[in-house]
């Protein structure tokens, strides 16, 4: 990393000579950054949810885990569609008065899918806790 001072005062930093990042740059480049970050994100969220979501489904014996697993995937995949790609479209757009009451959904929406996921994986500790503790009487709990 190349630290360089310009005559301003203003620290640049840049991996590569010809790239610099200026920290105290305009609102346009950070939107713009934070926008590409925001859709990195979400194509990663909903790439990985979708796997998780798939390979579960295509195993044969569906039990109480499994469903709680495509659960997971599920809410994963509504946090990556609505809440970062909304964040994404909201950084390259530029902000204005008219998004003040869906960012308030916005983040309504992740506090709840937050909530689900939270006691999602609570729900996966206690069955795998069941497993541990008793483990045949758990092997005979199915959905078919």
């Amino acid at each position: 990393m190349i630290l360089e001072t310009n005559v301003s005062g203003q620290t640049n930093y840049s991996i590569i000579s010809n790239l610099t990042f200026n920290p105290n740059g305009n609102e346009q480049e950070r939107d713009l950054v934070r926008g590409v970050f925001f859709l990195i994100f979400t194509i990663g969220g909903v790439v990985l949810n979708l796997f998780i979501v798939v390979a579960v489904r295509n195993r044969r014996i569906l039990n109480v885990r499994n469903i709680l697993l495509i659960h997971l995937g599920s809410v994963g995949l509504a946090a990556s569609i609505l809440c970062l790609l909304f964040a994404a479209v909201v950084s390259f757009s530029g902000w204005s008065s008219g998004y003040w009451t869906v960012c308030q959904a916005q983040g309504l929406l992740q506090a709840i899918l937050t909530q689900v996921t939270t006691w999602t994986l609570a729900a996966i500790s206690w069955d795998k806790y069941q497993t541990i503790v008793s483990p045949f009487q758990h092997s005979n709990v199915r959905t078919d």
